[in-house]
């Protein structure tokens, strides 16, 4: 296969490359993070509807502030003011749920939240092509994140009145979205490296 060939699958490499790298070397990689953004502002807008539902309204207003959060840093990219839109969002979210642990404790089970992110990492980056101090720096923030909302849930008064029913109903949409969630990444970083071995072989 010549090197100068350019399709969707392969763009031009440079002369000190023995061969042409495939999927993940595509520009579609870097989409990938724009996906994470509007799959998390779907998400952040869905939720917000139905903790105002609920009568959750605090932390309906602190989801909508995240939604537009989401927003600012996709149209930041866009414009290139911002670099680096993936750990940007992944800062973002981890934010907001540290946000949510200290406004409804861990009764909502919003912690359940930090597996998919930490599923979606393979997926929204370039692991063939970057360094791995790239990923590390991401699962890193993840974990503190983590860590640091188990600690203010645990041990800090949460600032959300609710009743029994509502922490109920928002722990059981936490707990069903968060798996869903994980699954979709799991089965997309499945896909995408049997992607990745087809156009190898």
């Amino acid at each position: 296969m010549s090197t100068n060939n350019s399709d969707k699958y392969y763009k031009r490499v440079k002369d000190d490359n023995k061969h042409l790298n495939p999927l993940f070397d595509i520009k579609e990689v870097p989409k990938r993070a724009y996906q994470l953004g509007l799959a998390a502002l779907c998400l952040g807008v869905g939720l917000a509807i139905y903790d105002s539902f609920i009568g959750l309204y605090v932390s309906s207003f602190l989801l909508g502030c995240f939604c537009f959060a989401i927003l600012m840093f996709m149209y930041l990219k866009h414009n290139g003011d911002i670099q680096n839109l993936t750990i940007s969002i992944i800062c973002l979210v981890c934010g907001m749920l540290i946000g949510s642990a200290w406004l409804e404790g861990l009764d909502s089970e919003q912690y359940l939240y930090f597996f998919p992110i930490l599923i979606a990492v393979p997926v929204i980056v370039n692991l063939k092509q970057t360094r791995y101090r790239q990923s590390t720096t991401y699962i890193a923030i993840i974990l503190f994140s983590f860590t640091v909302t188990l600690l203010i849930g645990r041990y800090v008064t949460h600032q959300e009145s609710f009743t029994h029913t509502q922490i109920e109903q928002l722990a059981f949409a936490n707990r069903f979205l968060a798996i869903c969630s994980t699954i979709f990444f799991a089965v997309a970083y499945i896909f995408f490296e049997e992607k990745y071995i087809q156009e190898l072989t």
